[in-house]
């Protein structure tokens, strides 16, 4: 447990810009990061999470990654469909 914490906030300095103007993207990653580890989430957390899971997805699936690689993986092979779907 503590690896994983000490891997996810690794990966939240390294996404963290320390130019000023991006302090903005780096309260909304950090939002999403909370709202990933809370185990239910309320409508409205659910409908900013789903709107930061798509403004920010590289990090959505880094984070992913380093919190739940199963979870990681069952994303990946669905986006991996619906990717597919849409060139169809």
């Amino acid at each position: 447990m503590a690896e994983k914490i000490n891997q996810t906030s690794y990966l939240l300095q390294e996404m963290h810009s320390k130019n000023e103007s991006e302090k903005i993207e780096n309260s909304y990653l950090n939002l999403m990061f909370r709202l990933m580890n809370k185990k239910k989430l309320s409508p409205a957390e659910g409908h900013v999470f789903f709107l930061l899971r798509n403004k920010y997805e590289d990090a959505y699936r880094q984070l992913l990654k380093a919190i739940n690689p199963i979870s990681y993986q069952v994303y990946e092979e669905e986006r991996n469909v619906w990717i597919g779907k849409a060139e169809a």
